[in-house]
């Protein structure tokens, strides 16, 4: 996934790439020594009278999003620019977008993991990692798949059309390109070998779904309804997944794909039939964008 441990870098890049790798591991301590300071303020352990079902809140959910996206943009910031093109100007390539899935994610969700188990003795099982009836969930996960994939499709549809209505066909078509997610995935298929595509595949449809539903259902969700209530949890949180999917195109229908993942979290209190149907449209979306690239 990383280029050739062998490959050269230009001498007018040595020092901006050391000026990153010292951004990148100041930037791990200062996350590091905060999430240690801040975590060891407020514990309660499930079962004791302060806990409850949903400890954390909403300035728990800030921190996490603010510590955590600052790590992940740091992480992928410097990746993208130590191996840009040879001439040093910054690249984005296949591996450089699967690599900064990975990164993002595992940023997000490891972060909020270590602030809800240091700061409240929480762990997997209450972002809703509950395994017990999962041969029961994973029917229930992939028919609602088909049905949020149908859903979200068109949804779509329909936003070409209003943008079709407001602007022109030309103009629409150009919108929905050039501002959508299916843009920047089936050019980083473009960039990727064969063996490269399957593993864009698998992460676009199995890890990046997990990491997902244990962020946005299991951690804000869980935050949102507690403040807010189960509609409006609901609704926030769709807003929350579709804005920083950073999308304006598939804004209308990332936002009915997160409320409706958030309803069946609420619905099945687990998070295993959210993340196979969220796994399943992701798996259809790749598949669709993979043969259009050719």
């Amino acid at each position: 996934m990383w280029p050739h441990s062998s490959a050269k870098l230009p001498p007018s890049m040595d020092h901006s790439v050391a000026v990153l790798v010292a951004a990148v591991v100041v930037t791990v301590c200062v996350a590091a020594v905060l999430l240690f300071v801040f975590t060891q303020q407020r514990q309660a352990p499930p079962g004791s009278p302060d806990a409850d079902e949903s400890t954390w809140g909403l300035g728990d959910l800030i921190v996490v999003a603010l510590v955590g996206g600052t790590l992940a943009v740091t992480i992928i910031g410097a990746d993208v620019f130590v191996w840009g093109k040879p001439g040093g100007a910054p690249e984005l390539t296949g591996w450089t977008l699967v690599r900064g899935l990975v990164v993002q994610n595992l940023a997000l969700v490891g972060t909020a993991l270590l602030w809800i188990r240091q700061r409240y003795g929480r762990g997997l099982r209450e972002l809703g990692w509950r395994l017990e009836n999962w041969r029961r969930e994973v029917p229930v996960g992939l028919v609602l798949g088909v049905l949020v994939f149908v859903g979200a499709d068109a949804v779509q549809r329909l936003t070409g059309l209003a943008l079709t209505r407001l602007t022109n066909p030309d103009l629409a078509s150009q919108l929905m390109e050039q501002f959508g997610i299916a843009r920047m995935v089936e050019g980083a298929f473009g960039f990727l070998p064969n063996g490269g595509r399957i593993v864009a595949v698998l992460v676009i449809a199995a890890f990046v779904p997990a990491c997902e539903e244990l962020l946005f259902r299991g951690f804000a969700y869980t935050a949102l309804k507690r403040r807010l209530g189960v509609t409006g949890g609901v609704v926030v949180s769709a807003l929350v997944f579709a804005a920083l999917h950073a999308s304006p195109a598939d804004f209308a229908a990332l936002f009915a794909v997160g409320a409706a993942l958030a309803w069946v979290y609420e619905w099945r209190g687990s998070l295993v039939a959210p993340i196979v149907a969220h796994g399943l449209n992701n798996l259809a979306s790749a598949v669709l964008l993979l043969l259009g690239s050719g």
